[in-house]
């Protein structure tokens, strides 16, 4: 059963990102290191039909991601707010979910590298580009560490999009690598969102130099989706309404499910 899963807006969108706000402000609190995130020695088996689905709350640990003045709140908060819905939709199917982070701990970096040598994953301190401290370098790290010891299905990155003097633009945005072997799965699962979600699902597949780093360094089902735009007001007050999250949750939960079940 088991199966491995205009222009210029893109543009804009590309070039102003989400906005990092450094300074004690808006940082979370310094997290007590955890490496019991990486325990199983075993490796993936392709025999094994238990479903595992990987999910990442994306930014925290100092780097607070976008905001705005809609939202009201930072956007770490955000995500991992809506990774741990999304987890609870996949327990209620009986899927197991295993987290990057939980928000307040993380795996430490010493046993990421242990694992990393275990299993000869090419490790390049110098793909650290964004952030000090679990960077989105160290969460993929730790995506092909899962792939290798519990034999993950499906990875998703949540994150929260902003553009500046452009509110207007709303709306989710999908992204895999072009040289993931799923792409043309992924492509069409980003337009059955599409179909299902409650605003346009923008699928864009980017090329392995230009590709979202959580998705570039594996074989596996991988994305990144953008749920919003924390500068458009109606995307920011769906972003803080407790009953769209867990509607949200429920149907990507849905979705990663028909998709492996296809």
């Amino acid at each position: 059963m088991k199966r491995i899963i205009s222009i210029l807006l893109l543009l804009a969108v590309a070039l102003c990102g989400c906005r990092r706000i450094d300074g004690d402000e808006g940082k979370d609190t310094q997290p007590v290191l955890n490496v019991e995130y990486v325990t199983d020695d075993g490796e993936g088996s392709e025999e094994d039909d238990t479903l595992i689905i990987c999910l990442d709350a994306g930014h925290g640990f100092g780097d607070v991601g976008c905001s705005s003045s809609y939202l009201g709140c930072y956007e770490y908060e955000v995500t991992i707010d809506v990774v741990k819905r999304i987890e609870k939709a996949f327990l209620d199917m009986d899927v197991e979910v295993i987290l990057t982070h939980d928000g307040e701990t993380y795996p430490d970096e010493a046993e990421l590298i242990k694992k990393l040598k275990k299993h000869k994953i090419e490790y390049k301190p110098e793909g650290i580009v964004d952030n000090e401290i679990y960077s989105a370098y160290e969460r993929a790290m730790y995506e092909e560490i899962l792939v290798r010891e519990k034999g993950i299905d499906f990875f998703l990155s949540i994150h929260v999009n902003s553009v500046e003097h452009a509110e207007y633009v709303d709306g989710y945005e999908l992204y895999y690598c072009n040289s993931n072997p799923h792409r043309t799965d992924l492509q069409l699962f980003g337009e059955k969102l599409n179909g299902i979600l409650d605003n346009e699902v923008k699928t864009v597949g980017y090329d392995y130099e230009d590709a979202y780093i959580v998705t570039k360094y594996t074989k596996i089902p991988s994305v990144l989706l953008e749920i919003g735009y924390a500068t458009n007001p109606e995307d920011a007050r769906k972003m803080n309404d407790d009953a769209w999250k867990d509607s949200l949750a429920d149907d990507l939960a849905q979705e990663i499910m028909n998709y492996i079940n296809k």
